[in-house]
């Protein structure tokens, strides 16, 4: 079973889960592979839309169902692009969907909280 990565949204946390379904249903409705999807979201270009879909497979395999609209209001109203709460979840469930989650911690740790830091200081 895959580790659950909590998300805060709208002033509620989620859980989501880095399944393979979730990984087989975001490339379906995006159009694009996963590893591009954690390209955008490396270079703060990943949409709205995008990191909602996301959200929504991953908290679906962790048993939520959460409506894609109201995950986007909640995204913009967060301003999550430059939002290391919102980011920093984000990034660990595309690690461990590539990485799987042992792997997905050091690469989190080695990786990433550096540019959150850099981002909660802008």
């Amino acid at each position: 079973m895959s580790a659950i990565i909590e998300i805060p949204l709208g002033g509620a946390s989620y859980q989501m889960r880095p399944e393979w379904t979730v990984y087989r249903n975001v490339e379906a409705r995006l159009k694009f592979p996963i590893p591009e999807l954690l390209n955008l979201l490396q270079a703060q270009r990943i949409t709205q839309a995008e990191a909602a879909t996301l959200i929504q497979e991953a908290s679906r395999a962790a048993g939520d169902a959460l409506d894609q609209e109201a995950i986007e209001r909640c995204l913009f109203e967060a301003r999550f692009v430059s939002n290391p709460e919102i980011m920093g979840p984000l990034f660990r469930l595309l690690l461990a969907l590539l990485n799987g989650p042992e792997k997905a911690a050091k690469k989190f740790e080695a990786e990433v909280e550096p540019i959150l830091e850099t981002m909660a200081t802008i």
